[in-house]
């Protein structure tokens, strides 16, 4: 369940000077474990965002 409240959190990064990072950044930025980050993100991407 928290992943799924930090994915607002993770898509926040996300702007017009970013419009794209890597895993590394997203947990650099955002502090949580890489396995906290990778759910959500490999959820996004299953639904077509890119």
């Amino acid at each position: 369940m928290r992943s799924v409240l930090r994915t607002p959190d993770l898509l926040a990064l996300f702007d017009e000077r970013h419009r794209s990072r890597t895993v590394r950044q997203l947990i650099d930025a955002s502090g949580p474990a890489k396995s906290t980050v990778v759910r959500p993100v490999a959820t996004l991407e299953q639904r077509g965002c890119r």
